[in-house]
């Protein structure tokens, strides 16, 4: 039987703004938290942990009350150390003003 775990890499912790084609949309905190995969694999003699995929996925938790509809496109999160993600929004709790999203490929420098 193969087993699977995740390792938690990073956590990214702060205040960002939601970018759309460049344009400031939302202001955020966000909470993002970066993770390996990784599969045990076991024979009689030995067993290793091979490392696998890597994913991020979080939280954004709108701070100056401008929403942006799910279903947009193009969607960068600006963190505060000036590096930008490209990201996907999963799912909205508009009580809380909580967006879960998963990012999508790796970190970009602003120009």
């Amino acid at each position: 039987m193969t087993k699977k775990y995740e390792r938690l890499i990073s956590t990214l912790d702060g205040n960002g703004i939601v970018l759309e084609n460049n344009y400031d949309i939302s202001h955020v905190n966000y909470h993002i938290d970066n993770v390996r995969n990784f599969i045990v694999s076991s024979t009689h003699d030995d067993t290793s942990d091979i490392p696998g995929t890597k994913s991020m996925s979080g939280t954004l938790q709108v701070v100056d009350g401008r929403f942006f509809p799910i279903s947009k496109n193009n969607l960068e999160l600006l963190l505060e150390d000036g590096r930008k993600i490209k990201f996907t929004t999963v799912l909205i709790d508009t009580n809380t003003q909580t967006y879960n999203i998963r990012v999508i490929g790796g970190f970009n420098q602003t120009k």
